[in-house]
């Protein structure tokens, strides 16, 4: 049976999951409060490795925020073939597509070539 959706519809479902997205938020959040508590913790006792300890947890939100910023982006590359894939006729077309958006070089071509569109525009 073939599918009847369209390709902003099942791009649109695939996008929508963000429980990996959000996961990375609660987690940078997380590492940011318990830092936090743990740098007031050692202030108060007054120990400067507690402190620094606490310091490098806070800083842990870094990575979690850098991974929800790659989620991010491959969301922003699905959403930029839509309109290629749903010009393909064949599924050739759609691999080659699929293969050029997912390129390194590639998707920062198009992210790099939004950010210059946006900056232009607004100019």
């Amino acid at each position: 049976m073939i599918d009847s959706r369209t390709t902003k519809e099942i791009i649109d479902q695939a996008i929508s999951d963000r429980v990996g997205e959000n996961r990375c938020y609660q987690s940078a959040l997380i590492f940011i409060l318990i830092g936090a508590v743990i740098i007031a913790y050692g202030l108060v006792i007054g120990s400067w490795p507690q402190t620094a300890v606490g310091a490098v947890v806070s800083g842990m939100f870094l990575l979690a925020l850098r991974d929800a910023l790659q989620i991010r982006r491959e969301n922003i590359a699905i959403r930029l073939m839509e309109v290629p894939l749903s010009k393909a006729n064949t599924a050739k077309d759609a691999a080659e597509v699929i293969r050029e958006v997912f390129s390194y070089e590639s998707i920062r071509d198009i992210v790099l070539g939004a950010l210059r569109n946006d900056h232009s525009s607004s100019q």
